[in-house]
């Protein structure tokens, strides 16, 4: 469910003054994007929604100890969620650093392209393009244009410095410029 930011910190600033109802507000309108998002992350559908859980809990007993200064609720809780699954101790395969975590990242073409777009070539293509890219290029890029995040938001979600994003998302859309199919298709 898409949601305007400004819609988020509202209800976020209703939560931190004791609106109750407002967290679960927020667990309803972020749920769905927080799932995928961990999913991304080649995390265990169990572990993902038992993290989102845990995470919703922790704001509900902190609610007074949180940021009120929060400018973007959903980049603000990925970042909580992503910092939970990569702390977690239980992987659903071997041990892995923050880094190895993102080798996992998939990102579906029915993400990037428009539901619309009846051209399965296109969507085969473009699909090709993006498996080329390496994982961190692929979340920047879903971050980017499936969130609409800023780079400094990207910066924040990731934990990659400004200039890194900024290089990822330029490389990322130059190799997707490259694909001679892909121009051929969307000219």
């Amino acid at each position: 469910m898409k949601v305007r930011k400004d819609q988020l910190v509202s209800i976020w600033k209703k939560f931190l003054v004791g609106d109750r109802q407002a967290c679960r507000e927020i667990f309803y309108k972020c749920y769905l994007d927080l799932y995928n998002y961990g999913m991304r992350l080649g995390f265990s559908k169990e572990i993902v929604e038992d993290q989102i859980q845990e995470l919703f809990l922790y704001l509900y007993e902190h609610c007074e100890d949180l940021n009120s200064e929060v400018n973007n609720v959903l980049s603000y809780l990925m970042i909580s969620l992503r910092r939970r699954l990569i702390n977690m101790k239980h992987f659903d395969y071997t041990e892995l650093s923050a880094d190895d975590t993102l080798d996992h990242f998939e990102l579906g073409i029915e993400d990037i392209i428009v539901h619309g777009e009846d051209s399965k070539s296109l969507e085969t293509v473009f699909a090709k393009t993006l498996d080329q890219l390496p994982a961190r290029q692929r979340e920047v890029i879903y971050l980017k244009y499936y969130y609409n995040f800023s780079i400094p938001e990207i910066v924040e979600v990731t934990g990659i410095s400004y200039q890194v994003v900024a290089n990822m998302l330029y490389r990322a859309i130059k190799k997707l410029r490259k694909e001679e199919q892909l121009r051929r298709l969307l000219s």
